[in-house]
């Protein structure tokens, strides 16, 4: 099986990842040719092996936050609540207690993603929060 990503260097000597099917590339933060290709491996590795990739990622998190694979949404959402000025507490408080975020308030961190945190149009209108310009021409 061919590599998603390959290494190459710039005149500059960052490395840098490539993707091999659309060409796309990103640096990779390093002069260091050891640790770059490390982080290609790793890269390589998660392309792969995405269910391996997410197990390791929780057991890192774990090492370093025991609580990080039991913490809710609602942890965050309780902390959030309690920066800034008291008119912006107080707007937490309402839109994290409305019905829009109940399907993630018990779910821990790190079993969501963007599908599992999505908000769908009704939600997103009761938060306030804008629509995307598709959906607003669509008159939803």
């Amino acid at each position: 099986m061919l590599n998603k990503y390959r290494l190459f260097q710039r005149a500059n000597d960052v490395f840098y990842r490539q993707d091999n099917e659309s060409g796309k590339q990103w640096s990779l933060r390093t002069k260091d040719r050891r640790a770059a290709e490390k982080l290609l491996h790793v890269q390589n590795e998660a392309h792969r092996l995405p269910t391996l990739n997410l197990t390791m990622a929780r057991a890192y998190l774990s090492a370093h936050d025991a609580k990080m694979s039991t913490r809710t949404w609602m942890a965050v959402m309780r902390e959030m609540g309690t920066h800034g000025i008291a008119s912006s507490q107080e707007r937490c408080a309402r839109a994290f207690g409305s019905k829009a975020f109940d399907p993630i308030r018990h779910k821990p961190l790190v079993q969501t993603n963007r599908g599992g945190s999505a908000l769908d149009r009704s939600q997103q209108r009761t938060l306030g929060r804008p629509l995307s310009p598709s959906l607003a021409q669509s008159g939803v």
